[in-house]
């Protein structure tokens, strides 16, 4: 009903969308975390980048966090800058820096995670998860990793497409984002390691004859970073958003374009709630929830708020248990 929470199967949650012309699929880590297992735990994540070498002033604030991901660590160090900063304005921006730094990390931690080579899941897997993705006229992911870069640019005839294509025939390692007008089926909210922006373009990196891994890791050497939307705090990431005409266009399309919306693998934590408040302000009337394990009929702390949110203003919010979900077909 609407206004109240359902708990049901993905099955249910299939057979609700099947009217709906402008269903989007939000998926956040719990995608990517059904096929590669550890290697994309933000645990793992964080342990890969201390090998390294982190500052004590960052281990610090993954203390102080509790948490893993660099985003909360970050966001400590972010807080902690502001609240200097008219009594230190010298700590107040080592701090900042530190918080840059880690949002930085993010993407290079990510990238020494795949597995060797350029972490292609098997034919039989893309098929499986492009069978998954079909359900949905649309796609919108959160992740950085090539997971879905390797499922949108297989062969198979039932992979979506993502609104890039070749924009010169010379440039042998780059598509083009076609611009705001293009109708893609898959898109990436917060950008993604194959994406950088390339003067006024937004470009995606193509394997070609070359290792993408290899690429990516040549580029970020030269200081080149991805586009991906790493920051302290929502509004960090709002402002990255804000920035890229692309990134813009994802967004905007998930607040005008959508009339039911079902997330898989994503906890709404703080630092996305620009995410949240574009569902909240959107057109679509069902949203659907996928939590990985429901206790005691309720999900984690931060999709209980945003159920309650959508709830209040009059939106029907059905709840799916996703762990039973195979997507991968493993």
């Amino acid at each position: 009903m609407r206004g109240e929470c359902a708990v049901c199967s993905y099955e249910v949650v299939r057979k609700r969308i099947e009217g709906h012309q402008r269903s989007v699929l939000l998926v956040g880590n719990g995608l990517s975390l059904s096929l590669a297992g550890k290697s994309f735990d933000w645990r793992n994540l964080r342990a890969s980048v201390s090998a390294g070498g982190l500052s004590e002033i960052a281990k610090r604030a993954f203390e102080v966090s509790q948490a893993d991901d660099f985003e909360s660590a970050a966001r400590v160090l972010h807080e902690a800058g502001a609240l200097l900063k008219s009594h230190d304005l010298e700590l107040s921006r080592l701090l900042e820096e530190e918080s840059v730094r880690l949002c930085e990390l993010t993407a290079t931690a990510v990238v020494d995670a795949h597995p060797q080579g350029d972490g292609r899941p098997t034919d039989e897997q893309i098929a499986s998860c492009a069978r998954f993705l079909s359900d949905f006229r649309r796609v919108v992911t959160l992740n950085y990793d090539l997971l879905l870069y390797w499922v949108v640019n297989s062969e198979n005839d039932a992979c979506p497409l993502d609104g890039f294509s070749n924009c010169r025939p010379n440039d042998q390692f780059a598509v083009c984002w076609q611009g705001p007008d293009a109708d893609p089926c898959v898109e990436y909210l917060h950008g993604a390691l194959h994406l950088f922006v390339d003067g006024l373009e937004t470009k995606k990196l193509r394997a070609g004859g070359a290792s993408l891994i290899g690429q990516i890791e040549g580029r970020i050497r030269n200081r080149k970073f991805p586009l991906v939307v790493a920051g302290p705090t929502a509004k960090a990431k709002a402002a990255i958003i804000g920035r890229s005409p692309y990134l813009r266009s994802v967004l905007r399309r998930i607040e005008e374009r959508s009339d039911a919306i079902v997330t898989f693998g994503w906890s709404a934590a703080p630092q996305d709630e620009h995410i949240a408040d574009a569902i909240v302000a959107s057109d679509c009337e069902l949203v659907c929830v996928g939590s990985y394990g429901l206790h005691g009929g309720m999900p984690e702390q931060g999709l209980a708020n945003l159920a309650r949110r959508l709830s209040k203003v009059g939106k029907e919010v059905v709840l799916f248990d996703t762990t039973a979900m195979n997507v991968w077909g493993k």
